[in-house]
């Protein structure tokens, strides 16, 4: 059991970190003009599985509806402001 005083860094560990790199990667790739390392460790500060377990089986979140809010953060943050705002919507 963690005291609360530990810092608990979700990409701890190869598979973390090959996450990381790979969030950072599509950034990169969409040519965000930011930090896009240091924008994919905020970005997976919100998405530990414990998170979303306990909206999903705490809260009763729909697994859609927490799918749809992170591809409108995603979108959010990798929009250029050139085009049309993010919608928020899940295109197939």
């Amino acid at each position: 059991m963690r005291s609360g005083r530990e810092l608990l860094v979700p990409h701890d560990g190869e598979a973390g970190r090959a996450f990381h790199r790979h969030v950072s990667t599509l950034l990169r790739e969409t040519g965000v003009d930011a930090d896009p390392d240091m924008l994919a460790h905020a970005l997976l500060a919100f998405a530990d599985f414990e998170t979303g377990d306990y909206l999903h089986a705490g809260c009763g979140i729909p697994t859609a509806r927490l799918q749809a809010t992170w591809v409108d953060l995603v979108r959010r943050v990798t929009h250029d402001g050139t085009g049309p705002a993010p919608t928020g919507r899940m295109d197939p």
